[in-house]
């Protein structure tokens, strides 16, 4: 490697883009890499191994690349290449200032190469902070909107239209004809499954025009012809369903897509908020909502002492149409979370959802009762308290020896909080 720098360059970037390489050579860095970036770092070929390793690497490791990006870059910024550093550099916004390259030279560069095809990488990351001043964000801006509709047949333009569709400070020109690109890219890359991070940053944008919304569901369902099987379409179904300005035919068909999805994928991590969105719908046929339900415990028996299983216990306990088995499993999972997560402050809204129940059998309401009084022990000062005791004082089988520990718990926050709006219970 170090008789050819070139190759070794090469070789030593494929080592650091990934598993099962990366973590060796990341361990060994100076017996490994070392001594070829002292001999060959400041040369233009130390390019790829500089690109691969800040494009790859987990922040930690990627840190070790900066000096020698850095130094790369103050000898040749202004080449065209550049753009390989350029981008993966501005996108590490965990880097200190000191070791952050300058902002004012990547808008420098784009003023040379803003139309090469490169640039992507430069504009898609520049876009993507929020650190730019009022000019270094029009210059960016500008010469991002002039790249994308120059490259529309382009795979990489699909990142730039997607760090467009994220900036809050487009004018509403420059807004209609980021949608019109987004849409034409989608269109035109429809059967790339990755092409649904700018289908999924269009379906999310704040501002899209009330008339677009329609357009953006029907090019939804034409990804989700492709692509409704994949893992991927859960980030595509999400905010069509979300969608009420969309036609009813146009939801009926994310639904049907969302239940085929739940059939293979229910158990994934990030299966859950899908299902909470289906537990909330009225429209669903009793073997569709039987599917849904199923969906839940699926993923409950996964992931029920999770941080983040307090959402769909959240939604099963305020559900009204589950059967007595289905309810005494979904206790059964929130006693699980709790067991887990009792302590934290958030507890407080599935133990205010498991008070409110009045179907609690007596074995669980006094286990939801003691959880309560437990959890006021930690946080019975905080204004989120006032929930968990208005609904804890209308519990009519408080034990004896409890009693007075609410009552004093109650005392105490009216103390604090008496004048909330809460404090009326």
């Amino acid at each position: 490697m170090r008789r050819d720098a070139d190759a070794g360059s090469y070789a030593l970037g494929a080592l650091v883009y990934g598993p099962p390489w990366s973590q060796p050579a990341v361990r060994d860095w100076q017996l490994i890499a070392g001594p070829w970036l002292e001999e060959y770092g400041d040369r233009v070929v130390a390019r790829h191994l500089l690109h691969s390793g800040l494009s790859r690497l987990p922040a930690d490791s990627a840190a070790q690349l900066v000096p020698a990006a850095l130094r790369w870059l103050d000898t040749y910024g202004r080449r065209q290449d550049a753009s390989y550093l350029l981008g993966p550099l501005l996108s590490r916004t965990e880097l200190p200032a000191e070791l952050s390259p300058s902002l004012e030279n990547a808008v420098g560069w784009l003023k040379l190469h803003s139309e090469s095809p490169g640039a992507h990488f430069v504009l898609s990351a520049l876009l993507a902070r929020g650190d730019l001043t009022g000019y270094q964000s029009r210059k960016a801006v500008s010469a991002a909107m002039r790249w994308c509709e120059a490259s529309m047949a382009a795979r990489q333009t699909g990142e730039v239209l997607r760090s467009l569709l994220g900036r809050a400070d487009l004018t509403d020109a420059e807004v209609r004809r980021v949608i019109a690109g987004a849409y034409a890219w989608v269109g035109h890359h429809i059967t790339l499954e990755r092409s649904s991070k700018t289908l999924v940053a269009l379906l999310n944008y704040a501002d899209l025009p009330r008339e677009e919304f329609r357009y953006a569901a029907l090019l939804a369902l034409r990804w989700l012809e492709h692509h409704g099987d994949t893992r991927r379409a859960n980030w595509v179904l999400r905010p069509v369903l979300d969608m009420r300005r969309a036609g009813k035919p146009q939801i009926r068909r994310a639904v049907t897509h969302a239940l085929g999805w739940l059939r293979t994928y229910a158990s994934e991590r990030d299966a859950d908020f899908l299902i909470g969105r289906l537990l909330h719908r009225d429209d669903l046929a009793p073997e569709e909502r039987e599917l849904v339900v199923g969906s839940a415990e699926l993923w409950l028996e996964a992931h029920a002492s999770e941080r983040t299983a307090d959402f769909l216990i959240g939604r099963l306990l305020e559900h009204d149409g589950l059967a007595p088995g289905e309810r005494e499993r979904v206790m059964g999972y929130a006693d699980l979370w709790l067991d887990a997560h009792a302590a934290e402050a958030d507890a407080s809204f599935t133990l205010t959802r498991m008070l409110t129940r009045r179907d609690l059998t007596d074995e669980q309401a006094r286990l939801a009762m003691g959880q309560a009084t437990s959890w006021l022990e930690l946080h019975g000062d905080e204004e989120q308290a006032g929930f968990v005791l208005q609904h804890l004082l209308k519990r009519r089988a408080i034990p004896a020896y409890e009693i007075r520990r609410v009552a004093a718990f109650a005392h105490d926050w009216l103390s604090r909080h008496g004048e909330s709006v809460d404090a009326g219970f």
